[in-house]
C-alpha cells in the first residue's frame, strides 16, 4: 500500500509539533514540497522520460490556480479551523491510501 503523505505534509507536522506558527509551518511544507516537485520533474524529464507531458500541461496551471484561490479561502477560516482540517486531512489520506 503507497502512502500519500508526501515530504511537505511530514515538514508541516513535525514544524507545528515543534509549536512553530502554522502558517510559517505551512509556508515551509508548501515550499519543500515545491522544491522538491520541480527536482523529480527535471530528473524524470532529463534522465528518464517517465511524464506524461499531457498531464504535466494540466497540472501546472491547476497548481497555480488552486494555489492562489487556495490564499483567499484560507483567510475566512480561523486559526483552529484550519488546524483540524489539516489535521483531519493528513489522517484521512493515510488511512484510506
Amino acid at each position: 500500500m503507497w502512502l500519500s503523505i508526501g515530504v511537505g505534509e511530514l515538514v508541516a507536522v513535525l514544524l507545528i509539533l515543534m509549536r512553530m506558527p502554522v502558517r510559517l509551518a505551512i509556508g515551509v511544507a508548501v515550499s519543500v514540497s515545491a522544491i522538491t516537485v520541480w527536482f523529480g520533474v527535471r530528473y524524470d524529464l532529463w534522465f528518464e522520460p517517465l511524464i506524461d507531458t499531457g498531464v504535466l500541461l494540466f497540472a501546472v496551471p491547476a497548481a497555480l490556480i488552486s494555489g492562489t484561490v487556495a490564499k483567499h479561502v484560507v483567510s475566512l477560516f480561523s486559526l483552529i479551523q484550519l488546524n483540524i482540517f489539516i489535521a483531519s486531512w493528513i489522517l484521512i489520506s493515510a488511512v484510506v491510501t
